[in-house]
């Protein structure tokens, strides 16, 4: 909790700031919408007898998993390594203790405390933003509904406002390589890229890759890449803004979650959704790449369900769209609240 406690701290001191701002706008906000993790603009909504709204960037399959977590406690009956199911979702979904959330690890000191906060903090919200579209995942904004009691505005894919551990990588790098498939291989590795350069010069890869792949070292734009027409497949750590892109774009996955929320998105694409393909170990990547760019029956299905996908994303950002009826939405909700507040 080092660095998330300081990152807290940083946090708690903008209310402050905030508050004096608010005090001098005219007129005076309507509303407060603000990221989950903001504890203090709940108390900054009392002071200015307006709602507060939460903004999650993740979707409503999360919301649900760390709902029946919490509340089932179910995983505190079983091993590190175990599968067990959660209870009462719209689907089978199984996970193990060492994929879940922090939050629900007992052995990291403060987390339980924070969680608690966190939770009553959520409750007494007016309602929550999520970043994902209703015909993304029907079945799970239909149970998260009943949990908020219809307070929850699917608006997503926001990506599509913007039209206009070095072993591990250099191991996972040899797969495509051996697919003999053209590939993009984005080298964000932290303080480790000068190492992963190094090997990439001294082991040859640059030189024997040279004619079919673009090794691109820093940041590379994402949703451009995914949106060419000659991308048939994506390796992903499931983070949610990856995943929504991705189906924007219309191009199947490689799922490698590796922490936190990124294990339930991967059951959301892999298992729910059916469009992406899963590998757990670096020795299975290559399969992995061969299952997605397959031209057989399977990856053709899976194909056709990342572009039906796509078109179904595009449609809810559209006037009259799901998700731009549910902004509509939250908009007469928060005139209708200072209405009565008048």
């Amino acid at each position: 909790m080092g660095q998330t406690g300081a990152l807290m701290q940083a946090y708690r001191s903008l209310q402050t700031q905030v508050e004096q701002h608010m005090e001098k706008l005219n007129p005076r906000p309507n509303c407060i919408l603000a990221d989950t993790f903001l504890l203090w603009t709940g108390e900054t909504a009392k002071k200015f007898q307006i709602p507060r709204i939460i903004f999650d960037g993740m979707n409503c399959l999360t919301r649900m998993c760390n709902h029946v977590l919490y509340f089932s406690m179910v995983y505190e009956s079983v091993g590190e390594s175990e599968l067990f199911v959660l209870p009462g979702l719209p689907d089978h979904i199984e996970l193990t203790r060492s994929q879940l959330p922090f939050a629900f690890n007992p052995r990291l000191k403060g987390m339980s405390d924070f969680n608690e906060k966190l939770l009553a903090s959520e409750s007494e919200a007016y309602g929550i933003v999520v970043n994902s579209f209703e015909e993304l995942e029907q079945g799970y904004v239909d149970e998260y509904q009943k949990v908020k009691g219809d307070k929850v505005w699917c608006i997503g894919p926001l990506s599509l406002c913007h039209k206009d551990e070095s072993e591990k990588v250099q191991s996972l790098a040899l797969a495509p390589e051996s697919s003999k498939r053209p590939f993009i291989w984005v080298v964000r590795a932290g303080h480790k890229i000068e190492k992963i350069e190094k090997w990439i010069d001294e082991q040859g890869f640059g030189e024997r890759t040279k004619d079919r792949a673009l090794l691109i070292c820093g940041w590379a734009p994402q949703l451009l890449v995914l949106s060419h027409p000659a991308v048939r497949g994506f390796l992903t750590h499931c983070g949610w803004n990856s995943n929504l892109e991705e189906v924007c774009a219309g191009v199947p996955m490689v799922t490698w979650p590796q922490f936190q929320e990124q294990f339930y998105n991967e059951k959301l694409v892999v298992q729910v959704l059916r469009t992406r393909v899963s590998f757990v170990k670096s020795e299975a990547f290559l399969k992995a790449i061969e299952m997605v760019m397959e031209e057989g029956k399977e990856g053709k299905e899976r194909r056709k369900r990342a572009k039906e996908l796509s078109k179904i994303a595009n449609r809810a950002m559209e006037e009259g769209g799901s998700s731009h009826r549910n902004m509509t939405r939250l908009i007469e909700d928060i005139k209708n609240q200072a209405k009565i507040g008048n």
